[in-house]
């Protein structure tokens, strides 16, 4: 699995990173395991080798890994980045909605009124969810 970590321009590295969490939800890594599928995780999320395949696993596992503040700067920059897809912005909200929920509500009420018809929707309904 860890072979594919570094395969960021498809889906393999996106697929290790979901099977790994799986292992480290079951207690099957190492604290330096953990380390590195943080490290890793992070490094995708910044990285313009990374695509869209890799990325969106990574902002799903992102409130899964004590990361800390800087795991809500990080998203907001993806939502902020022309060049995000509206995918990867989806993926960002949604885990914004589990880092920092308070945050996310004023972030989905800026993507509700969003150029993007297609994002405005996906707030829509993150908000919608959010309030259950």
């Amino acid at each position: 699995m860890t072979e594919n970590l570094d395969r960021a321009d498809t889906s393999l590295a996106g697929t290790a990173l979901l099977s790994l969490n799986r292992v480290r939800e079951a207690g099957g890594l190492s604290d330096f395991e953990n380390e590195h599928l943080k490290s890793t995780v992070l490094y995708h999320l910044t990285s313009s080798d990374s695509g869209e395949r890799t990325r969106i696993p990574a902002m799903q596992l992102l409130p899964k890994l004590d990361i800390g503040e800087g795991a809500s700067e990080l998203l907001l920059s993806i939502l902020n980045d022309w060049q995000s897809t509206v995918s990867e912005k989806a993926a960002a909200l949604g885990a914004l909605n589990k880092v920092n929920p308070d945050l996310a509500k004023l972030t989905q009420e800026k993507a509700i009124h969003s150029a993007d018809p297609l994002l405005s929707i996906i707030a829509n309904k993150i908000l919608a969810e959010s309030k259950l």
